[in-house]
């Protein structure tokens, strides 16, 4: 619901996401003279430049995400950059928009800068779709914002605010895992065709996400007012229901490995398997009653590719 125009054309909107334990790092070593340096793991880099115009001319494509983020910031002076994510790649987890967030925390605390929290999003989503050259949503720049927490993001007319949900972590940690399928997602081609298919009125599309609006609503009102049977029956329940629907609004959110999967962990006793971002690989979430948690885990774990991720909510 956070990818425009889907909340507008619904009259509004909510999404919930939660922060979960897998970082991303960013560190500023400022330097006396102009000279620029990007270390990073990820992509196998470690380079220096004379200058940032020099940094900003190199026509290596895998330093794109800085060069974007680094034409914007603008640092007067030169700098060690280093940084490093521990979101698996393609995770559909943010791990690029969380990556984009530290960056900037990182030049404006060297710059003694303050943003406010719907400030930062609005730069870093923008950076992104410049640096992806596709439209970008901005729900997975909140949690690194904001550091912690469940929030539901309400996205208005008027206005897009966010809310702190105040939310049983005993209850979350009990049922949650965490497991990476152990194929690379690709957001932006799943999220096109659905924009696309938006713009161009599909009714079918339109509906679908209608239902999706609707079902984040419920997911909402639960949360503000938890009962007895929420987080083993009525949770479970709309996260299959949103799963279900998001395949029906494109196949390739889903995929073989996500099916598989899915049928692992019911098997084995678990509730649901949500997809985690535009799907089609990537991670899911499995819930499970806390009593076949273990076996449920163990069971995902019989899969040679699948990863558990050690990786919580912060709540």
């Amino acid at each position: 619901m956070d990818l425009w125009p889907f909340a507008p054309f619904l009259g509004g909107a909510i999404t919930i996401n939660m922060a979960i334990e897998v970082f991303t790092h960013a560190q500023v070593t400022p330097r006396k003279d102009q000279q620029v340096s990007i270390e990073s793991p990820d992509i196998n880099v470690n380079k220096s430049w004379p200058s940032l115009s020099a940094f900003l001319q190199d026509s290596d494509a895998s330093l794109r995400l800085f060069q974007v983020i680094l034409s914007s910031v603008a640092p007067s002076y030169g700098f060690h950059l280093y940084s490093k994510s521990e979101s698996p790649v393609g995770g559909g987890l943010g791990g690029s928009s969380s990556l984009v967030i530290s960056i900037l925390k990182a030049f404006l605390k060297w710059k003694d800068e303050q943003r406010s929290a719907w400030d930062l999003v609005h730069w870093a989503h923008n950076l992104e779709a410049q640096m992806l050259l596709k439209p970008t949503g901005t729900q997975d720049y909140v949690p690194p914002v904001l550091g912690s927490g469940v929030q539901a993001i309400h996205y208005g007319h008027d206005k897009t605010w966010i809310e702190a949900l105040k939310v049983d972590a005993k209850a979350i940690r009990d049922r949650f895992s965490l497991v990476y399928t152990g194929r690379s997602h690709n957001s932006g081609i799943n999220n096109w065709d659905v924009q696309k298919r938006t713009i161009d009125s599909d009714n079918k599309t339109l509906d679908i996400l209608a239902e999706l609006k609707e079902i984040s609503g419920r997911v909402y009102s639960q949360l503000k007012a938890p009962t007895s049977l929420m987080w083993d029956k009525e949770f479970p329940a709309l996260l299959q229901q949103e799963t279900a629907a998001r395949i029906r609004l494109s196949a390739g959110f889903s995929s073989p490995e996500i099916e598989e999967l899915g049928e692992i962990v019911l098997r084995a006793g678990g509730h649901a398997v949500k997809i985690c971002g535009a799907g089609g690989g990537g991670c899911v979430m499995v819930w499970s009653p806390p009593d076949r948690k273990k076996q449920v885990e163990d069971a995902c774990r019989s899969v040679k590719r699948v990863q558990l991720l050690n990786a919580g909510p912060i709540v």
